[in-house]
Order: C-alpha cells, then sequence, then structure tokens
C-alpha cells in the first residue's frame, strides 16, 4: 500500500509493488480488481480504478452504521501494516 487518502467520508487506497519508489504493479495484474472480488466475499463494496481502491459509504447511512464506519476509518488509520499483509495476502501468487 503506497497511499491512504480521505476526503469526507471517502477514503483512496493507493496499491504500489513497491512503496519506496512509487512503483506501481503492472496494470495487467488487475491489483484493484483482485481486492474488489476478495471484499465482495465479505460484503464489502469497493470501486476499483487501476491501483487505486475507493471506499464510498452510501449517503443514507444510518446513524448506527456511521457509528461504525467510524470505528472502522480509526482501526484503518492505526492499522497499516495489518492491512498491507492483507493486501499481500489477497493478492498473492500474482507476481
Amino acid at each position: 500500500m503506497a497511499e491512504v487518502r480521505q476526503r469526507g467520508m471517502i477514503v483512496a487506497i493507493e496499491l504500489a509493488a513497491n512503496k519506496a519508489r512509487g512503483e506501481p504493479y503492472p496494470w495487467a495484474e488487475r491489483r484493484g480488481l483482485t481486492i474488489y472480488r476478495h471484499a465482495l466475499t465479505r460484503g464489502v463494496l469497493l470501486r476499483p480504478i487501476d491501483n487505486v481502491v475507493y471506499f464510498m459509504p452510501p449517503y443514507i447511512i444510518t446513524p448506527r452504521r456511521s457509528i461504525s464506519w467510524s470505528r472502522w476509518r480509526a482501526r484503518a488509520s492505526s492499522g497499516r501494516r495489518a492491512t498491507d499483509a492483507r493486501v499481500r495476502g489477497c493478492t498473492a501468487g500474482r507476481g
């Protein structure tokens, strides 16, 4: 994972083969699509665009879901290394 960006409740996770050099994965590997499909099996809808995966909660989110979202954001912010490992795990063997 090269970078995590956020604007309001939209989160973008940029994937990179080499984070230090900012080297992207080859487009043919379609890493974002792999992560999208993996997330769907767990009931999470993401939007992959090249090597960037976006998460956008629905505009009609309930207050209860909004609290869950806030907790997820806090975990995501503090758990980047764990997220890196999960990304590597669900794309293992692809490059």
